[in-house]
């Protein structure tokens, strides 16, 4: 297949976009998600990478397993378990890397404290079962997100 390849993780990588199967499993997402923090730009007053999980308990356990690593670096991490606290503390200063669900990050674009100008990359991760409120939430959110940028995608199972 032209501009396809084989990756180390098993996906598979078309130009810029990645495609990993892993398990739902907090740790293995952290690890995967892991190189995309250090390509996060901490001296940049923006959000670079966003995270779209199914839930804001998926969204706390990533954010989680990939702070330690990010924060030595000076990457602010917001897991956005609930819109109203995440418009709060993204208005007080953006964080670099932002997980939530689609549903929590559509409102923090609507309410424009959540700017995907800068982003480097968003990632899937085990959104395939998404409820049809979340599904549409999603389409709004990808709709958003710039078109130059690349991604990455994680589904379930």
């Amino acid at each position: 297949m032209d501009n396809e390849q084989e990756t180390a993780g098993g996906g598979v990588s078309r130009g810029q976009n990645q495609l990993h199967v892993i398990p739902e499993d907090w740790h293995v997402a952290g690890n995967a998600i892991a190189p995309f923090t250090e390509r996060v730009d901490p001296a940049a007053d923006a959000t670079q990478l966003v995270v779209v999980t199914p839930d804001a308990e998926a969204a706390a356990g990533i954010a989680e397993r990939i702070s330690s690593q990010a924060t030595s670096r000076g990457v602010r991490v917001l897991a956005a378990t609930s819109a109203r606290r995440a418009v709060r503390v993204q208005r007080q200063r953006a964080a670099h890397v932002v997980l939530g669900d689609p549903t929590t990050l559509v409102a923090l674009v609507e309410s424009a404290t959540l700017k995907l100008e800068g982003l480097k990359a968003a990632v899937l991760a085990w959104v395939d079962d998404a409820a049809s409120k979340d599904a549409r939430a999603l389409e709004a959110l990808m709709a958003e997100v710039p078109r130059t940028r690349p991604g990455s995608f994680w589904p379930a199972r």
